[in-house]
């Protein structure tokens, strides 16, 4: 191991790092030499530019591969060797943009037909102005003071019935 790179986990240890997040960040700027086959202390302002741009446009990074890179090599110059560069300063990954789950038609069905804490509520409140109230206005005469049941509950709710339903893992992680 070098001393440069001995020195760099050292103050990733000293500012309290984990030890996967000292060793991604010990890869970023290991495969950052590696692109220019040369040491960190010989890599430009201008060497950095075209690494992220190169990632970026050519490598295709996702957002959190292009920000480990980022990290990890911000942390080394300006922690480490204490060379800041206003490079590093405006490198910011771009936002992913993620298309939202759509349920089939059946796993709606199944879905709703599993919200069973929504169902006998609105069976058995007398509410005047929520569907859902809170279970502390069920039945009251005043529905100024009334309030509808809090977002969580109703997420709770949901989870709930999205566990007795067949939908796929990948789906059930995105719609929690």
């Amino acid at each position: 191991m070098t001393p440069l790179r001995q020195r760099m986990i050292q103050d990733l240890q000293l500012k309290g790092y984990s030890e996967s997040t000292q060793q991604l960040y010990v890869s970023a700027v290991r495969q950052l030499c590696d692109h220019f086959d040369k040491p960190p202390g010989r890599i430009t302002e201008e060497d950095l530019r075209d690494y992220f741009l190169h990632g970026k446009n050519v490598r295709k990074w996702k957002r959190s591969t292009s920000t480990v890179a980022l990290c990890g090599i911000k942390f080394f110059y300006e922690n480490t060797i204490k060379r800041p560069w206003p490079t590093l300063l405006f490198i910011r990954p771009g936002h992913e943009k993620k298309l939202p789950v759509v349920l089939s038609r059946d796993e709606v069905r199944q879905l709703l037909s599993n919200i069973e804490l929504l169902r006998e509520q609105w069976k058995t409140h007398r509410n005047k102005v929520w569907i859902f109230p809170s279970a502390g206005n069920r039945g009251t005469n005043m529905p100024d003071a009334a309030k509808p049941l809090s977002n969580s509950s109703v997420q709770a709710a949901f989870r709930s019935a999205l566990r007795k339903v067949p939908v796929s893992t990948k789906k059930r992680r995105c719609i929690l």
